[in-house]
């Protein structure tokens, strides 16, 4: 699977940590990967998009929408299958829901006007395909002032309706657009917007709806790492027998601290993601 997202992240804060550290870039990207993969595994959900596969117990509501509050990863960008069997069928018994039929509401799928569905399944469990996540792409062509319409890198990790960041301004996608269909390539497409641009923008730049606080958490925790790393790397050079006193760390406690609070302060900016829509 090509991750255009996750790359496109890492440029972002790649960029914005070169200007606070003197480090080897090498060290900034490796450093970002890892803090990638903390923070997925912080939130308990994918960070770049993502696509997750899993079977949850559903209910009809009073409205005779059936209704699943399984593990829905956030933010939800489409889902990709739907089905429901009788609890105890095998999955080849499984009756298939045109995805476009399913909604989110909150964390939770819900496919509306299955009452019908009722006589043949009393106990419902529902399963599903999604992709969650964040995008970040790049336009492919630079679009002028004005423009209704962006060319992207990959369309199929981006969804209708939603607001996107483009540089200063902040743009939502056609309601009505039909996204290509994701695959783990990227699918390189023309993206309608609600309303035209309100500026220029060069080719290259990126269109994301990452929150901030996610590179900013991104950047604490690889600032604590290379700050780490690079005491490491000072022990080794100062005293490589790990044995004397020089390796206590009480020469460079404070460091140290500053980089275990960049750890909490970023772990904190995360949680805050968790529940995002």
């Amino acid at each position: 699977m090509v991750d255009t997202s996750q790359e496109n992240i890492i440029a972002i804060c790649r960029g914005q940590l070169r200007a606070q550290l003197n480090a080897e870039p090498e060290d900034l990207t490796r450093a970002l990967r890892e803090a990638f993969r903390w923070a997925a595994w912080i939130r308990e959900q994918p960070i770049s998009p993502r696509r997750t596969r899993a079977g949850s117990i559903a209910h009809y509501d009073g409205e005779g929408a059936l209704r699943v509050f399984g593990e829905i990863a956030q933010p939800l960008i489409a889902v990709l299958s739907f089905a429901f069997r009788e609890a105890g069928e095998a999955l080849e018994a499984a009756t298939a829901i045109d995805p476009a039929e399913v909604l989110q509401q909150n964390r939770c799928l819900v496919l509306p006007r299955a009452r019908r569905f009722r006589e043949l399944c009393a106990r419902p469990v529902a399963d599903y395909d999604i992709l969650s996540g964040w995008a970040a792409v790049q336009l492919t062509a630079a679009v002028r002032a004005d423009a209704g319409m962006v060319r992207v890198e990959d369309a199929s990790v981006l969804r209708p309706g939603r607001g996107y960041q483009l540089r200063r301004e902040t743009v939502t996608l056609d309601p009505s657009w039909r996204p290509p269909a994701w695959t783990g390539v990227p699918v390189p497409g023309v993206v309608p917007l609600v309303a035209p641009l309100t500026e220029g923008h060069p080719e290259g730049t990126i269109l994301t709806d990452v929150p901030p606080v996610v590179p900013e958490a991104l950047i604490d925790y690889a600032r604590a790492l290379l700050t780490n790393w690079a005491l490491t790397r000072e022990l080794e050079l100062a005293d490589p027998d790990p044995d004397t006193a020089l390796n206590t760390g009480t020469r460079y406690l404070h460091p140290r601290e500053v980089a275990a609070r960049l750890v909490d302060q970023a772990e904190q900016r995360l949680r805050r993601t968790v529940h995002e829509p």
